[in-house]
């Protein structure tokens, strides 16, 4: 194994990134939510129905949880950034 530790910059670096993906994806999923949204004025019927809810279901049960997910990944992995700056300087 050549490397033991944390490269800290590197940590720090992740976290912002995971941060920037968790805004990425709410917004990715509340633009397709209003995009499928605009389909009830050119789609009628029992498909467009079911195709709708079903959609609203899936980005509801998952999507939504996805940001929360990785922006609490990025605050993890601040959290272990700064017990290992702590313990290097103590």
């Amino acid at each position: 194994m050549g490397y033991w530790g944390m490269n800290v910059a590197a940590i720090g670096q992740l976290s912002r990134e995971l941060e920037r993906s968790a805004s990425d994806v709410d917004a990715a999923t509340r633009a397709a939510d209003a995009i499928v949204d605009r389909l009830q004025y050119c789609w009628v019927g029992q498909d467009a129905d079911r195709f709708i809810g079903e959609w609203f279901q899936f980005s509801q049960s998952t999507l939504k949880r996805v940001p929360s997910g990785l922006f609490e990944l990025s605050q993890r992995a601040r959290h272990e950034m700064a017990r290992q700056q702590y313990i290097s300087t103590h």
